[in-house]
């Protein structure tokens, strides 16, 4: 009867009870935080472009500040958002967000009609962020790498065509509509060119997307002296390599590997040979069961082949960079897998 008497042991919210939080909303984020890059960035940026399109004289309903519109975007557009709507909801709900915005609501109508409005100053900042990475030191052309996604449109097709003129387009013809995204960055992972295009092949945008990618680079104020390229085979053509070496530019293929485990002890060793055409990789892994997942440690040895020494630390950038994704997505596989 004891047992009957002894009340159940729960937290319950206090929903009634006034929070004493901080005055200051960025006290309410860590001093690393995301926004705070932001937030300093788009200090350091010029958007005198952006304010000459509102009036001078003071006339008028007053706007938003534009610097808070556009660190709106770019953080927005760092969480991978795009949608005004959401981001709208963001101001309310998102702390960062609310710390950028500093008390305003901005609704989705607003957030639009500014990106539309100075789309061409919202592009114009790569180049201006080009230059504050470059006086940090960050920007080395030394050795540039490129790729392209194709990029399916947001309304486009279904805006003018029903589901059945869709369904008949993809079966014909076996596309969307939508635009090729493409990208140069350095070996340290800094984009420093990017452009959008219509056409689907990627072998005809690889020097349109070198000289856009010169153009960036001189507006930010540095000067576009690259050596070497790498792109995939989906860029190689005659015209591409005699055009490259017109340019004095050294264009050759990301390294194509073949991975062969050598060693496969579950749970605790995994061993894997990777061959390229350059150099060879022998990896070895061992795994840790730790709370929560599988703890990974590796080892790796680099072994260039003749005549491809003097490229060695190239091969091992390239070669850790593609094994580490392989076996960080393997291992996600093994941690789901049920094993004896």
């Amino acid at each position: 009867m004891g047992s009957w008497c002894v009340p159940q042991n729960f937290l319950y919210p206090q929903r009634n009870q006034p929070l004493l939080m901080p005055v200051d909303m960025r006290e309410w984020l860590p001093e690393d935080d995301l926004v705070f890059v932001v937030l300093d960035a788009v200090a350091a940026l010029d958007l005198g472009e952006f304010r000459r399109r509102y009036r001078a004289d003071g006339h008028g309903r007053a706007a938003f500040d534009p610097e808070m519109m556009v660190a709106l975007l770019l953080y927005g557009y760092c969480q991978g958002e795009r949608s005004s709507r959401v981001i709208q909801k963001r101001c309310v709900r998102d702390v960062a967000c609310r710390v950028i915005a500093g008390g305003l609501y901005p609704d989705h109508a607003t957030i639009a009609r500014f990106r539309a409005r100075h789309e061409k100053a919202l592009g114009g900042l790569f180049s201006q962020v080009l230059r504050l990475l470059a006086a940090e030191g960050m920007v080395s052309l030394g050795t540039l790498s490129l790729d392209g996604a194709k990029l399916a449109g947001n309304a486009a097709q279904k805006a003018n065509r029903t589901l059945p003129q869709i369904e008949k387009v993809l079966a014909e013809k076996g596309y969307v509509a939508g635009c090729n995204g493409q990208l140069v960055v350095t070996a340290d992972q800094v984009i420093v060119g990017a452009m959008l295009s219509q056409h689907p092949v990627d072998r005809t945008l690889l020097h349109p997307l070198l000289g856009t990618c010169r153009e960036q680079l001189a507006e930010a104020g540095i000067r576009p002296k690259m050596r070497t390229v790498l792109a995939r085979s989906g860029y190689v053509s005659e015209e591409n390599f005699s055009c490259a070496e017109q340019q004095k530019l050294r264009l050759g293929r990301t390294a194509e590997m073949r991975i062969e485990c050598t060693v496969c002890e579950w749970p605790a060793l995994l061993a894997s040979t990777t061959t390229m055409r350059q150099a060879d990789f022998l990896v070895r892994l061992t795994f840790e069961p730790v709370p929560g997942g599988t703890r990974m440690r590796w080892s790796e040895r680099v072994r260039p082949k003749r005549g491809f020494q003097v490229a060695a630390p190239l091969f091992t950038w390239l070669g850790r960079r593609q094994e580490h994704a392989i076996w960080t997505s393997m291992k996600r596989v093994l941690e789901a897998a049920d094993h004896p």
